[in-house]
This record gives C-alpha cells, sequence and structure tokens, in this order.
C-alpha cells in the first residue's frame, strides 16, 4: 500500500497517526503498515474536503470517531496476532513455552541449590543409649583399657612403626631382636595387668563423642572419635609376645593363661552392645590372634595335661558369654545420620537432596562430568527424579534387614542364598547415591565372623586331643569319642559345610581342618596365594583352612639396622 503524502494531511491527523503507531509495539514493517493504512484511510475521508478549516473540522470528527489513542492500538495489535499464518502462531508459542520452562527451571535450580538440611535427631546420644547395659559405671572395663592404652610404650626401634614382627617364639630372633621384644614386654607389664584387671569386669561399652569443634551442632556420627584401637591391638599383639617368652622359659600355664587374657579382651571389646563395626572387627582380630597363638603354643610340644585343662575351661566359661553375630546397628545409625543430612529441607514439594553434603562424603564427584551427555543425564535425574528422604530411608531399613540375616546364616547356607541376598541388596542401592556411596561391603565383615568363630572352635577341639593323647597316650579314632568321654561338650560344626570340622588320624599326628571358603574338600591341602605361593590361611582360591598340624613359617631373618 502506498503511503499518502504526509504535508497533505492536517498535523493533527499525522500527530494521531504517529502516537497510534508508537503504541502499537510491535515490529517496525507492522508499524509501517499500520501507518500507511491509517494515513490512506484518512486520505480518502479528507479527499474532496478542500477549504482548509472545513478539512481540519473533518480531521477531528474522524479522530473522535477512531477514539482514544492507547485503545486503538491495543485493538489494532490484537487484530495483527489474530492474522498471522498458522506455523507463525505456533513458533511463537513454542518460544514462549520454551521460554517459560528455561525460567521455572532456573527459579527450580536456585531452589535446590539454596535448600540446607535441617538436623532433628542426635545419633550420638542414640548410640550411646543403645550400648549402655543396665549396669553401674564401675562395672566397666573401659577405663582400665583406656589406662592400659596410656601406659603403652613403644619398642625402642628408631621407627616403632618398621617393628612388624608377628608373636612367635623368642628362639627364631636374632640377638637384637629378642632384646627389643624382652625389653618391649618389661616396658608394658603395668598396661598389661591393667588389661587383665578390665577383663574381670562383666561389661565392656565406650562413651562416643565427637571433635570439640563439632559440639557446636548436633554431633555427627561420621566425626566420632574411637581412639586407642591401634593400641588395642598392639597390647594384644604384646600379650601374645609375653605367652611365647613365658613358654620359653616352661611357664606353659602362664603362657596359655595369657592367651586366654588376649581372646578375653577381643571378646569385651566386640561384644559391646551394637558398638562401631570398627571396634568389633578390632575384636575379631584379637580373638583370632589368640586362637593362632593357642595352636601355635600347642604344636610346640607338650603341655601339662592340668594346664590343658584348666584352661579349656576357662576359655569354655568365656565363649559361653558371647556370640560371633556381628551388630550392625551403629552403621544403621550412622547411616540415618547421614540421610537426615544429605537431604535439604522443604516446605514444598519432597524433600530433595543436599549436594554440599554429598561433596564432602565423596570427594571424587567430578561436577565438570556434567558438561558431558552422560553427565547431564545424571544431573536430571539428580534434579528430578532421585529416591527422597523417607524413601531411602526405608530403603536403608530394608538394606540392613538383609545384612542381619546374612550375618546370622552360615557361609554354608548362604552360600545357596548369597546371589539372592546380594541382587536385592543391588536392587535396593541401585538408583540412590546415598547408598551406593556409603552402605560398604558388609558380606565381607560377616564372613570374617564366621573365620573368626571357625578358628576358635578348632583351638577348643585342639585342646581337647591333646589333653586324650596326653591321658590316652594316643589321639581318639573320631571327634565324637571326645563328646563321649568328656573331653568336649559337642562336636564343632563347621560353617562353610555345616558339617563337623575334618579330623583325620594319621599314625601318631592328626590333621584338622575347614574346607574354607571354596566350599569344597581338598583333602587337607592347604590353600596358596596365586602370585607368591605362600601358604595363605584363608585363601579364596582353593585349599583347605588347615589348622593342625599348624603350618610354621621360616624364622625372620635380621634386617637393616633400625628396620626390624
Amino acid at each position: 500500500m502506498m503511503e499518502p503524502e504526509k504535508s497533505s494531511l492536517p498535523q493533527i491527523v499525522l500527530d494521531y497517526v504517529e502516537s497510534v503507531t508508537r503504541k502499537v509495539k510491535h515490529s517496525p514493517k507492522v508499524r509501517h503498515d499500520v501507518r500507511a493504512e491509517l494515513l490512506a484511510h484518512f486520505e480518502d475521508a479528507l479527499r474532496g474536503v478542500q477549504d482548509r478549516a472545513n478539512r481540519q473540522k473533518k480531521a477531528e470528527e474522524l479522530i473522535r470517531e477512531f477514539g482514544e489513542v492507547k485503545l486503538l492500538a491495543v485493538l489494532i495489535r490484537r487484530g495483527k496476532k489474530r492474522c498471522r499464518p498458522m506455523w507463525q502462531k505456533a513458533m511463537i508459542r513454542g518460544f514462549q513455552a520454551v521460554g517459560a520452562m528455561v525460567l521455572l527451571l532456573v527459579l527450580y535450580v536456585g531452589w535446590f541449590f539454596t535448600g540446607k538440611p535441617v538436623i532433628t535427631t542426635n545419633y550420638v546420644d542414640k548410640l550411646n543409649q543403645w550400648v549402655r547395659p543396665v549396669a553401674d559405671e564401675n562395672q566397666n572395663a573401659r577405663p582400665f583399657y583406656e589406662e592400659a592404652a596410656a601406659e603403652y610404650k613403644k619398642p625402642d626401634v628408631p621407627d616403632a612403626n618398621d617393628f612388624k614382627l608377628s608373636p612367635q617364639k623368642l628362639t627364631d630372633l636374632d640377638a637384637s631382636q629378642r632384646r627389643i621384644v624382652e625389653k618391649w614386654i618389661a616396658d608394658n607389664q603395668k598396661a598389661i595387668e591393667l588389661i587383665r584387671q578390665g577383663n574381670q569386669k562383666p561389661y565392656y561399652w565406650r562413651v562416643y563423642s565427637v571433635e570439640k569443634s563439632e559440639q557446636s551442632n548436633v554431633p555427627e556420627m561420621i566425626a566420632l572419635l574411637i581412639p586407642d584401637l591401634s593400641k588395642y591391638k598392639k597390647l594384644a599383639q604384646l600379650v601374645c609376645w609375653e605367652a611365647y617368652q613365658e613358654a620359653q622359659k616352661g611357664n606353659t600355664e602362664k603362657a596359655m593363661n595369657d592367651l586366654t587374657d588376649v581372646y578375653d579382651f577381643g571378646r569385651h571389646i566386640r561384644m559391646q552392645n551394637g558398638g562401631a563395626l570398627v571396634e568389633q572387627l578390632t575384636g575379631f582380630g584379637v580373638e583370632s590372634m589368640a586362637c593362632q597363638g593357642m595352636i601355635g603354643l600347642l604344636s610346640e610340644g607338650a603341655v601339662d595335661i592340668n594346664v590343658l585343662a584348666s584352661v579349656q575351661e576357662r576359655f569354655a566359661a568365656i565363649r559361653m558369654q558371647e556370640s560371633f553375630t556381628v551388630d550392625f546397628q551403629s552403621e544403621r545409625l550412622f547411616l540415618y545420620d547421614e540421610i537426615q543430612r544429605c537431604y535439604a529441607h522443604s516446605r514444598i514439594g519432597k524433600d530433595h537432596l543436599y549436594l554440599q553434603r554429598l561433596e564432602k562424603l565423596n570427594s571424587n564427584i567430578k561436577w565438570e562430568k556434567l558438561f558431558t551427555t552422560k553427565g547431564a543425564k545424571a544431573g536430571v535425574w539428580v534434579l528430578f527424579s532421585h529416591p527422597g528422604r523417607e524413601e531411602t530411608f526405608n530403603s536403608a531399613n530394608r538394606l540392613y534387614t538383609l545384612y542381619d540375616e546374612l550375618a546370622i546364616t552360615t557361609p554354608a547356607a548362604s552360600r545357596i542364598k548369597l546371589s539372592e541376598l546380594q541382587q536385592q541388596a543391588e536392587r535396593i542401592i541401585e538408583g540412590n547415591i546415598i547408598l551406593g556411596s556409603l552402605v560398604p561391603a558388609l558380606e565381607k565383615v560377616c564372613e570374617y565372623s564366621w573365620q573368626v568363630r571357625t578358628s576358635c572352635l578348632a583351638a577348643n577341639t585342639i585342646m581337647s586331643l591333646q589333653r586324650y593323647k596326653n591321658e590316652k597316650h594316643h589321639y581318639p579314632a573320631a571327634l565324637e569319642i571326645l563328646v563321649d568321654e568328656g573331653y568336649l561338650e559337642k562336636i564343632p560344626i563347621d560353617p562353610y559345610s555345616n558339617k563337623p570340622l575334618i579330623y583325620r588320624l594319621d599314625s601318631d599326628n592328626f590333621t584338622l581342618y575347614s574346607i574354607g571358603p571354596d566350599f569344597k574338600d581338598d583333602g587337607g591341602r592347604a590353600g596358596e596365594r596365586s602370585r607368591k605361593g605362600k601358604l595363605d590361611f584363608w585363601a579364596q582360591n582353593g585349599g583347605d583352612v588347615v589348622f593342625w598340624p599348624m603350618h610354621k613359617e621360616e624364622p625372620v631373618k635380621s634386617q637393616s639396622p633400625g628396620k626390624n
């Protein structure tokens, strides 16, 4: 449409048209078309009116008919929108929808990252309440053990961490090593005596705490202080060394009682009701050390029959007070605590992940991976699809119920359903960052508990066999005879077969073994490490766990000065 000459129209018309055009607020092309249409309309209406006064009057009448500028602009703008092609309308609506989604996403991400968790439960207090028995503090062995740890003195070598000899006969050591061990034992007599005093107490429990800097807020389970565990292991090793020293002097009763003290020490540490898992593992390790020491001393030669009878009686009394089942209560509480810290509290919608906490727990999170295709998908999943706090809490309960079941199931029985249990656990953990990051491989812990239980059964059985030999001058034809004649309470059952430990009489000696974690009877052949060829007591690559005859390691040779 050709635009009329502006100079032929009254100024009032030109001003009116310019005002309407500006108010239309559209693209330059549309405004140009609107201006041309309005000017052409006024030109047609004023054609034939030559008198200036009449022309001005007519223009004013037309403007009044058109109406107020703003309203006319709105009507024109709506009309233009209605006249758009369908493809253009669809494109505009699409861009608007995308813009709205981007805006909502920005707002959501801002809300997601600005949320913070609300800590409501002190799980450290709950753990302390759980482990505390109904008993007076004077029945607690912990103060004696803590004082023993404080009194502990390292071996007199340039670097005590280099002193890693396993307890053995002192005659197997060279002169310098023997002097170090003898002085180490002498320097720690007070600590050893405190261990014995602690063993006389019926209970052991710890009062858990965190660093002082954490006390201003609700304490974190992850910051629990469990001091002295490494010293506990050193003290147990030290008493085992003392036992070998006493045996060398001919004091076999003192030596066996020392090892029983070590076993009782480990039992106390481990049997704390629902204590931290690391404490239970430490206790298991100390008990295993004691059992191996007992078998080692018995393998060195004859022990007085009265000594064996009294030691076995005491050993049986200690074992009657314990259960080898792993308690996962502390692990549950740890996970509960992290769940409440890993979710930001929200007044609207479900609680969502608090990524700052996850980053603190897992330093391996690589945020730059979010800019990859796989990382972007993971980011969308975290933002919109990750299980909420309540769902994660319920999943944690289901998971630990599975592990509680596994803890009381022998390896022979769990072998059949272990795959099913593992698949159930994987399904629970799958798609949950918190469970996947924080739940350890607890089936290994359960397996370790059964290994220690088996070693304990073997040590007790070997004591019974040696007592029988000392009295009858020969070994029994079968383990049932030990039970029938009162040397053993019941037949020791191998948890790896759910059948008795295998006992085989060999001329004037015997073989006692478990079929071990490969669940196959290899005829008493001990397993070997695949790389070094060294005998491995609990080999996973085949072979049996042979408790008797005991494999003897080569005597330790001297190392370079300062390295023992």
